[in-house]
C-alpha cells in the first residue's frame, strides 16, 4: 500500500480541489519565499514542543482511520539570514542534518539547492532556495511509515531532532504535517455513520447510495468518539468523487488561517473510480499540494 503510487495521484487531486475551494492562495509557494499553511510560533523552542504534541494527536488520527502502514508527512519550513554564501549555507545545513552533498536546480529563477538522507528509516529531503544576498528559505520533508510498531515515536523522534537543529541554525522554523492511507473498511452500509471500522482490513468498495460527503461525516464522527477531539467545521469542498472540511480544533496550537477563522485540521476522502476504495487524507494545520 505504501508504494501505490496512483493512491498519492489522486489523493492530491483532493488536496488540489480542497485548497482552491479554501483560497489558500494566501499562502506564497515555498519556492519563491512564503511559508505555506503555518503560523509564526512565538519561538524556536514553543514550536518544537507544540509540533511533538500535535504530530502525535495526527498520528492517533491517522491510526483510528486508516490501516497500517499508512505515510506521514512533515515538513519544518521557514526564512533564513546568514552570511554563508548560498552552496557554504546549503552545505552547512546539510551536514548539519547528516544528508548527502547538495545539488543544485533552478526553480522558477531562484537556485534550489536539494540535499538528501534518511534517519531511524524516516527519509529526509532538504531544499534551500536561494532568494537574495544572505536570505533562503528551507523545507525541509520528513517521510515515513505510521500505525507500525514504533514508527510514530521514530518520526516524533526524528521531527524533534531535526527542528532543533534548524532553529540552532538560524531558521525561522514553521511546521505541518499530514498522514494519507486507504480508508478502514466498514460493515454498515448508508452514510457509514452506524458503524465501526474493522480493525485491520483495507477499505471495500463503497456501496453506490454512500456518497464521499457521508463517509468524510463518519471520519468526523470516529474522530470526536475515539479520540475525543472537538471538531468545528470551517470550509468544505465536495462532488461526486471528493469531499474536504478544514475545522477549527480546541487545543491544537498551530493554526492557520482560513477566512477569518483559524483552522488546525483538514479532512478529505476521495473515492477511487477504479477501485471503489475511499481514499483518505489528514493534514494539520492544513492539506498542501505538495504532499
Amino acid at each position: 500500500m505504501m508504494g501505490s503510487r496512483k493512491l498519492w495521484s489522486y489523493s492530491l487531486i483532493v488536496i488540489v480541489c480542497a485548497l482552491l475551494l479554501l483560497g489558500l492562495q494566501r499562502f506564497k509557494n515555498e519556492q519563491s519565499g512564503g511559508p505555506a499553511a503555518v503560523g509564526d510560533p512565538p519561538s524556536a523552542g514553543d514550536s518544537l514542543q507544540a509540533a511533538g504534541g500535535q504530530l502525535e494527536r495526527l498520528l492517533s488520527i491517522g491510526t483510528a482511520l486508516t490501516p497500517a502502514p499508512y505515510l506521514v508527512t512533515v515538513k519544518w519550513q521557514g526564512k533564513w539570514e546568514t552570511q554563508l554564501a548560498e552552496e557554504e549555507a546549503a552545505g552547512a545545513l546539510a551536514t548539519r542534518l547528516g544528508l548527502s552533498e547538495p545539488l543544485t536546480e533552478n526553480v522558477q529563477g531562484h537556485t534550489v539547492y536539494n540535499a538528501n538522507g534518511s534517519s531511524e528509516g524516516v527519509r529526509l529531503t532538504l531544499n534551500v532556495t536561494a532568494q537574495s544576498e544572505g536570505r533562503y528559505y528551507v523545507v525541509l520533508r520528513l517521510e515515513g511509515a505510521g500505525g507500525t510498531a514504533g514508527s510514530g515515536e521514530r518520526m516524533l523522534e526524528v521531527q524533534q531532532l531535526a527542528g532543533e537543529s534548524l532553529a540552532d541554525e538560524g531558521v525561522q522554523i514553521g511546521w505541518n504535517a499530514a498522514v494519507q492511507g486507504i480508508g478502514l473498511a466498514r460493515t454498515g452500509a448508508g452514510t457509514g455513520t452506524e458503524s465501526e471500522p474493522a480493525e485491520s482490513e483495507p477499505n471495500e468498495p463503497a456501496p453506490a447510495e454512500r456518497t464521499v460527503s457521508a463517509v468524510l461525516m463518519g471520519l468526523e464522527q470516529q474522530i470526536k468518539d475515539k479520540l475525543g477531539l472537538k471538531l468545528e467545521r470551517v470550509e468544505g469542498f465536495e462532488d461526486e468523487l471528493t469531499a474536504s472540511q478544514s475545522y477549527a480544533v480546541p487545543g491544537f496550537p498551530i493554526t492557520a488561517q482560513s477566512g477569518k477563522r483559524q483552522v488546525a485540521l483538514q479532512l478529505a476522502v476521495h473515492r477511487n473510480a477504479d477501485t471503489g476504495m475511499d481514499e483518505v487524507a489528514v493534514g494539520s494545520p492544513l492539506l498542501t499540494v505538495e504532499y
